[in-house]
């Protein structure tokens, strides 16, 4: 918060030189391409100790008059600026053509996957991607052909984790010379409550509600489930007359079986014994996957969130994204 405030309070100019020189903000677009003003090269230390060695062979030839030193010495220079250049087109012209994160649990890792891609007819071996917390990895890419690096980031707390700015850089041929350049894109990675391990019963009156409400106005052994579009063929005791009198069109009315009914809903109210606000989400996460695993139709009640019953992967996530995202002092 305090570094956020601090780079608020810079001025215009001095904010676009840091984002054109650093990539502070997530504001880069993918796909990518790293152009000539994207890389910074500097000698590396074997480069620095290199330099230093061809000076004082210079100046030792230069003393004693050796025509073979000064030979040596020009060679190595030369090989010392042609490793500049090979250092560069490494890295110039590599294409960064999206980045996806799966979402996880706390206490896990979360995975980012990069695709990178070298469009040019020569190989790219030595590539090392790297993060701000240090997270690693190395590729090499064949000639015109794409691959996909891995970053696996530990998720600590839940809520949404950025992958931040990522650093691309190489060192190839000789490592006399490190060439980076900065990509920072909006990519995250949502992390949801950890379920609790040894959570217990959803309590009965999350069953119980929820049935109760169904069986107001049901008829017969059914509860009304849908609105389907309508069939030739449907009983016209299940055609939906109300929406045929709106001019809405032909639905039938889906009832399910009074046993199918038997619905859940988790309310954060309902935790409460289990402690702080994590602890409670943790609770919730683990009566969700629980119900998921018994094909049970379930719903959520958080403040400020009604869900509607269901189930399923897509339904699954998206009340454990709300858990995921809930503030803490809710």
């Amino acid at each position: 918060m305090q570094r956020a405030a601090r780079s608020a309070a810079w001025p215009p100019v001095l904010k676009k030189a840091r984002q054109r020189f650093l990539r502070a903000s997530a504001r880069d677009a993918l796909p990518l391409t790293i152009s000539h003003e994207r890389i910074y090269i500097l000698p590396s230390r074997r480069g620095w100790m290199f330099a230093l060695s061809l000076l004082v062979m210079l100046v030792a030839s230069m003393n004693y008059l050796l025509n073979l030193g000064f030979a040596l010495c020009f060679v190595l220079a030369g090989l010392f600026a042609s490793s500049l250049l090979a250092t560069y087109r490494n890295l110039a012209g590599l294409k960064f053509e999206a980045a996806t994160a799966d979402d996880t649990f706390a206490g896990q890792h979360a995975c980012f996957v990069l695709q990178l891609h070298n469009p040019h007819g020569r190989a790219r071996p030595g590539i090392r991607v790297s993060t701000a917390g240090g997270h690693e990895v190395y590729v090499s890419l064949p000639a015109r052909t794409g691959v996909q690096a891995s970053l696996n980031i530990p998720a600590t707390e839940r809520g949404r984790l950025p992958l931040g700015r990522l650093t691309i850089s190489s060192d190839y041929p000789l490592g006399l010379w490190h060439g980076w350049c900065y990509v920072h894109t909006p990519c995250d990675a949502l992390v949801y409550p950890a379920p609790e391990a040894d959570a217990p019963a959803w309590p009965a009156h999350a069953q119980m509600r929820r049935k109760g409400f169904l069986q107001q106005g049901s008829e017969g052994e059914d509860n009304f489930d849908q609105l389907k579009n309508f069939r030739p063929g449907d009983p016209l005791s299940r055609v939906a007359w109300k929406t045929v009198a709106r001019g809405q069109g032909w639905f039938s009315k889906s009832f399910e079986p009074e046993a199918a009914s038997n619905k859940l809903i988790f309310n954060l109210a309902d935790t409460r014994p289990a402690g702080n606000t994590e602890q409670r989400l943790s609770r919730l996460c683990a009566w969700i996957l629980h119900a998921e695993r018994e094909q049970r139709s379930y719903a959520l009640q958080l403040p400020g969130y009604h869900s509607s019953s269901g189930r399923g992967p897509v339904h699954r996530d998206a009340l454990l994204e709300q858990l995921a995202l809930l503030e803490p002092h809710a």
